[in-house]
């Protein structure tokens, strides 16, 4: 099955695979294993980074799913020349990975981290960025209510101060 994804996060496993959270835009977040992608001579690594979106091929496993082919579709490597962008960056992909459960896709989701991520990698405002796509994440995953957008947007008052209602 063929995946667009992006990297989460990704550790060890055993000496020499490597066990990578993705989010999906066809079925969500996923744990998947990398077979030997710990190794230096690894093909297939190259295409597995946190500021990448990549097509992936992947089996059926017993316990994981296993990535046997990636390709690069985009690369964000103006991400990694500052350290405030490698840092807004960081957190988008931390806040979608602590936010979403497995095999949950949400196609909004998904294009609002892209976006973000694109935003982030031309250099604009990470701050402001950062800010917008939680204010978004939160309410496209259902944990903000409509009424209290609605409000926040109509009297253009401070979200602070809409806490005590």
């Amino acid at each position: 099955m063929l995946l667009t994804s992006t990297v989460l996060r990704m550790k060890p496993h055993r000496e020499h695979d490597r066990l990578y959270t993705v989010y999906t835009r066809e079925r969500g977040k996923l744990s998947v294993l990398g077979v030997g992608h710990a190794k230096i001579t690894s093909k297939l690594a190259g295409h597995l980074g946190q500021f990448v979106i990549s097509e992936l091929a992947i089996v059926p496993g017993r316990v994981w799913d296993k990535i046997i082919a990636a390709e690069t579709l985009e690369r964000f490597d103006d991400i990694s020349g500052k350290l405030s962008r490698i840092g807004s960056a960081l957190s988008l992909l931390e806040l979608v990975d602590a936010l979403t459960r497995e095999n949950h896709p949400d196609q909004g989701l998904w294009d609002l981290l892209i976006n973000a991520m694109r935003q982030v990698s031309i250099g604009r405002d990470s701050g402001i960025i950062r800010e917008k796509f939680e204010h978004e994440a939160l309410s496209i995953l259902g944990f903000r209510s409509p009424l209290e957008d609605h409000l926040t947007q109509k009297l253009n008052v401070p979200e602070w101060l809409l806490l005590g209602l």
